[in-house]
């Protein structure tokens, strides 16, 4: 029996339903069982399990069309006999046991499902080394809402995609609880009157919208947001200061106070025009007024400082049960006087602490940017500082999220923005796995499974958006309260937040893209030919996605996906199922332009190639330096990087300890 034959036998499950073969199936159990009895393994052992029993299967059923379910697990645990993996047959076996008492038990499939989760649950503390009983607490929430979720919420077809590892949703455990991914918040209404109650206030609130999302969150133009309370701090330490000063000289019975402080009043910058006293004809008050100024400036500077070091040290130890995702800090947008000064302090904060992991500033560039060589000192420290290349009219307006998804357009409005857009969540596709199935001559029957793939995912988040979108504003105490989300105002009591997450995005992400086209031409490794074949995929990908946006008028974007766990899980099922191959020698599947980093481009060819690949999906673009590179060049490549229309850069000088 050839492999053309095995993939036609059909399989009679025990409600007597008949379905094409599924070898890839067969593995994700086996897989299954090895893991329930090791935390790690070697998936070369599940890939031969898999491979004798595809064997056994052609030899036993020459010439036969049908096989059944039972006939097949009965084989999987012949193998595992013979191989001597004893424990993993005992495991396989007791859970076929546990089944079948399930499906006696409970009459309906989903009960009989849902079961399993109570079973996981048990395993979960029979297991643990956890010590606290909170852990586990958490554990047992998220493995009832990951098997509520496959039992009553998604498809089969679903379901089935993702334990194959075809797709991947994001934040899976968090299905259930119809929570969104990630959010630019727009705190352009957040008020303060001094800068410890507004740093608090931003501190508080990012920790109330983590717990109502699972992804991601942007503080957007923090120099921007800076500016107001800044301002009013100036004035009024100035004001103080200024009256002490004038009452221990005893000028303060001779001054016009409401005068003064109407004076004070109007000035609308920290760092200009306080030169223009009232007094300057009197050069000892004159003086008085230069010697206030001075000490409050000092003063608010060192505020400051202090202000954004305890913000980013605050939201790098911030702890969420349900999220423990990056928080971005964008900054360098201002272009006035008190937005550059406060950019300043910023950097200036950052230099001084230690590598921040959860936490990445986002410095916005442009050709006119002042801050470009304290970027580049912070680079060479080895901070975790990117930077995002705009135009000037984008400067407020454009954010990006960590792994380069831009939400920029807007189907259901004329308006450009970033800020107060949602991230409503994700869905991955394995493009490794397409390319190991097919081959470069076949390439048609590619691109046609391709284009049901990405339907499938677009069909999956638009069923889940459907249990995000009934969701009323009374179902969250603060994410939709405040108007830090585009629209969020118009959302009225008793209303289902629709309106707002329509204005949201949906992210389609793929992952082993360099994988793919190796496994097409059965090679291990990139060469520069292949980076045409790169553009091909992602421009196919690309034209489907903007027509799901046009078809849903909803915003549908393409980017690469980061998510470690996604890329793990997915390049150990396609071990399992393809076994040693050379390509899949690695932990987990990882960036496209670090596969492609191994040839030899000069760096305009290298910043061209990024930019292009940009431009058709989300990504992270990067340059890797020799430790002892020259600031010089580095400062060269920051400009270069803009004038090749780079979007989103990530360089790193040397091997730093994070």
């Amino acid at each position: 029996m050839n492999q053309d034959t095995i993939e036609n036998l059909i399989v009679v499950k025990r409600s007597g339903q008949r379905v094409s073969f599924n070898g890839a199936k067969i593995a994700v159990a086996i897989k299954y069982a090895f893991d329930s009895v090791y935390e790690q393994y070697d998936e070369k052992n599940v890939n031969k399990v898999y491979k004798e029993a595809l064997d056994f299967i052609r030899t036993e059923y020459e010439g036969r069309k049908t096989i059944n379910v039972e006939d097949i697990q009965d084989v999987i645990e012949k193998i595992l006999q013979k191989k001597a993996f004893h424990d993993v047959y005992l495991s396989f076996n007791e859970y076929r046991l546990r089944r079948a008492a399930s499906r006696e038990v409970f009459s309906m499939k989903q009960q009989h499902k849902f079961v399993k989760a109570i079973e996981k649950i048990g395993l979960t503390v029979k297991n643990s080394t956890a010590e606290k009983s909170s852990d586990l607490m958490f554990h047992f929430g998220k493995k009832i809402s990951t098997e509520f979720t496959n039992a009553y919420l998604l498809e089969s077809k679903y379901v089935r995609a993702q334990e194959e590892g075809v797709i991947g949703i994001g934040d899976f455990e968090s299905y259930a609880l119809a929570t969104t991914s990630s959010s630019h918040l727009d705190f352009q209404k957040l008020n303060a009157s001094t800068l410890p109650s507004y740093t608090d206030q931003l501190i508080d609130k990012v920790f109330h919208y983590k717990m109502e999302q699972y992804g991601e969150h942007t503080i957007c133009s923090i120099d921007k947001l800076y500016e107001p309370v800044l301002l009013i701090e100036f004035k009024r330490i100035y004001k103080e200061l200024l009256l002490q000063y004038l009452k221990l000289e005893g000028f303060y019975d001779f001054i016009q106070i409401k005068k003064l402080e109407n004076w004070i009043q109007e000035k609308s910058s920290v760092e200009s025009d306080w030169d223009d006293h009232m007094y300057k004809q009197n050069s000892h008050v004159a003086h008085l007024c230069k010697f206030a100024y001075k000490q409050t400036h000092q003063i608010v500077e060192q505020s400051l400082y202090d202000q954004f070091t305890k913000l980013l040290v605050k939201l790098e130890n911030m702890k969420v049960a349900m999220n423990h995702k990056m928080i971005s800090i964008s900054i360098g947008s201002g272009v006035t006087k008190d937005s550059i000064f406060i950019q300043n302090i910023y950097l200036k904060g950052l230099s001084t602490l230690p590598f921040l992991k959860q936490v990445v500033t986002v410095y916005k560039m442009n050709d006119e940017s002042i801050n470009i060589e304290y970027v580049r000192d912070l680079i060479i420290q080895g901070k975790n500082i990117t930077c995002l290349y705009l135009d000037k009219e984008e400067s407020m307006q454009k954010e990006v999220f960590s792994n380069g998804a831009f939400i920029y357009d807007n189907v259901n409005g004329d308006i450009k923005t970033s800020v107060g857009r949602i991230l409503i969540s994700t869905s991955s596709i394995n493009l490794a796995r397409l390319g190991l199935k097919h081959h470069i001559n076949q390439i048609d029957t590619f691109y046609e499974e391709l284009e049901d793939i990405l339907e499938l995912c677009k069909n999956q988040l638009l069923q889940r958006f459907e249990i995000q979108a009934n969701k009323y504003k009374e179902n969250y105490e603060y994410l939709f309260e405040d108007e830090v989300l585009y629209d969020a105002k118009k959302l009225e009591s008793g209303q289902k937040v629709r309106k707002v997450l329509r204005n949201g995005a949906f992210e389609i992400g793929y992952v082993g893209l360099g994988e793919c086209i190796c496994a097409l031409q059965d090679k291990s490794t990139l060469d520069k030919k292949d980076i045409n074949l790169a553009f091909e995929i992602l421009e196919f990908m690309k034209e489907r996605i903007m027509k799901f946006t046009k078809e849903s008028k909803l915003n549908f974007i393409l980017c690469e996906t980061t998510d470690r766990n996604i890329c793990k899980n997915m390049l150990a099922i396609d071990k399992s199922v393809y076994g040693d191959l050379e390509v899949l020698k690695k932990r987990e599947y990882g960036s496209f332009l670090k596969m492609l980093s191994i040839v030899k481009l000069d760096m305009d060819t290298w910043l061209e190639i990024q930019s292009k690949l940009q431009n058709l999906s989300g990504m992270v673009a990067f340059v890797n330096l020799p430790k002892n590179y020259s600031p010089k060049k580095l400062l060269e490549i920051l400009k270069q990087a803009f004038l090749k229309q780079v979007e989103y850069l990530k360089v790193q000088v040397g091997k730093h300890e994070n």
